[in-house]
């Protein structure tokens, strides 16, 4: 299965780029450890959206940085009410 992201990096800082829509967004980060966690956890919430929102709260902080924050950040707790 192909992943719908790819990791690339540009001056130091890693980016992705969505395949479907040629967006490119920055990963923030310079470490390439930490952009590879980024970029899994941004395919798995295209993979399975409904699992990663509510049953795994501690990847919750990595998905938000890889773009699945709301306006006000809070969809993890909306969810849990």
């Amino acid at each position: 299965m192909n992943q719908r992201y790819i990791l690339f990096q540009r001056a130091g800082v890693f980016y992705c780029e969505d395949r479907q829509t040629g967006k490119q967004c920055s990963l923030r980060t310079r470490d390439k450890a930490e952009g590879i966690t980024l970029l899994h956890a941004r395919n798995e919430t295209v993979r399975q959206p409904a699992c990663w929102e509510t049953t795994q709260p501690d990847h919750f902080n990595q998905m938000s940085r890889a773009g699945k924050k709301t306006a006000d950040g809070l969809m993890f707790w909306r969810l849990k009410k």
